[in-house]
């Protein structure tokens, strides 16, 4: 047990400490140290966005290659992976499309190029479908599930995935609805049209000259947030100095929330699978006509009608939703074909 004159030395030797600290940390007038502090602001670095186009030649149009691929991107170049670039597009959903069984899909079900690889069933199956349309890729799979299975009770339900997974590649371009494209990712064997963009914005190489002033990349400086059309070997890209990067995302959230209303009311996912609770849809016809001529498809070439675009068309739209202006968008470059042209983009929260 401890004697009590420790005890009592501890305790002393204490409050001596305690003491001395407390005339520290005490000034003059009797104002404490630890009240006397200067407030300083914290400032977050604002994320640039850029305006980019890849040069892409696609078809002739008028004698003249349109470049016609355009994307946002958000974070800085040639930082390699750890620019923690995000991208935002509006471009064709392979997923979402409405299919007809049409002359001009079965032709290019049975031409040569396809020959071998559709099986007899197949195209038997699918010729019994012939003349049907559907509103999305779900009401198909159902469709021929029903009617595959009427010829071999045996086939197996991944074998039919498979199948109506290869169809979808005759599906014209035109059929294909507009909606939020994303990249799929570092780790990702097979990237995507959108990883393979951020991969060209992360990987720009410093010995990169620019064609319009001759300096290098790395040399441009304050001229590569000047607002100026940087032209690289890849892409050409512009910064946006009056789009922020949170404005982005509120439009991507948006327009994510319009299509998963209207997957819910086409009763579709983005798997090409009926889920097992599909049924016959309960909303009249007319009215999922009307939602379906609401919302965009794809067109790659002018002209469009206020319901169609390709990519660049989805940028331009997506940055005229978060509050960028014209004269922005267009001086990015001015021959690419979409550009100028503005998706209606439906919002089925408001009522028309």
């Amino acid at each position: 047990m401890p004697k009590i004159s420790s005890v009592v030395s501890s305790c002393y030797h204490l409050f001596s400490e305690h003491q001395q600290l407390s005339n520290e940390t005490t000034m003059t007038n009797s104002v404490s140290r630890r009240i006397v502090h200067k407030e300083y602001g914290i400032s977050l670095k604002s994320v640039p966005v850029w305006l980019a186009t890849a040069k892409t030649p696609l078809a002739l149009l008028n004698g003249r290659h349109t470049r016609s691929h355009s994307f946002i991107i958000a974070g800085t170049p040639g930082m390699g992976s750890r620019s923690g670039a995000q991208y935002y597009a509006i471009n064709s959903d392979d997923k979402r499309s409405r299919i007809d069984i049409d002359s001009l899909f079965l032709k290019k079900l049975n031409n040569a190029r396809n020959q071998n690889k559709f099986p007899i069933d197949v195209k038997e199956t699918v010729i019994k479908l012939q003349g049907q349309k559907f509103t999305c890729i779900e009401d198909f799979h159902k469709k021929y599930n029903e009617t595959r299975l009427k010829a071999n009770t045996n086939i197996q339900q991944k074998q039919i995935a498979d199948e109506v997974k290869s169809l979808t590649y005759l599906i014209p371009s035109e059929k294909k609805e507009m909606w939020i494209y994303k990249n799929n990712g570092k780790d990702n064997a097979k990237p995507n049209l959108g990883e393979r963009d951020v991969r060209m914005f992360e990987n720009i190489s410093p010995d990169d000259t620019d064609k319009i002033t001759g300096r290098k990349f790395s040399e441009l400086g304050e001229y590569l947030y000047s607002g100026n059309v940087i032209k690289l070997s890849q892409l050409s890209i512009r910064y946006l100095p009056n789009i922020n990067s949170i404005s982005l995302i509120e439009t991507k959230q948006s327009l994510l929330l319009h299509r998963l209303y209207s997957d819910e009311v086409l009763q579709r996912n983005g798997t090409l699978i009926p889920t097992p609770l599909h049924e016959e849809k309960s909303i009249p016809a007319d009215n999922i006509k009307t939602m379906l001529n609401n919302i965009p498809t794809y067109k790659m070439l002018p002209p469009f009608t206020e319901t169609q675009g390709n990519c660049s068309s989805g940028a331009a739209t997506f940055l005229r939703k978060s509050g960028a202006e014209e004269k922005d968008i267009l001086a990015c470059s001015p021959r690419n074909y979409g550009l100028h042209h503005n998706i209606k983009t439906w919002d089925p929260l408001v009522r028309n």
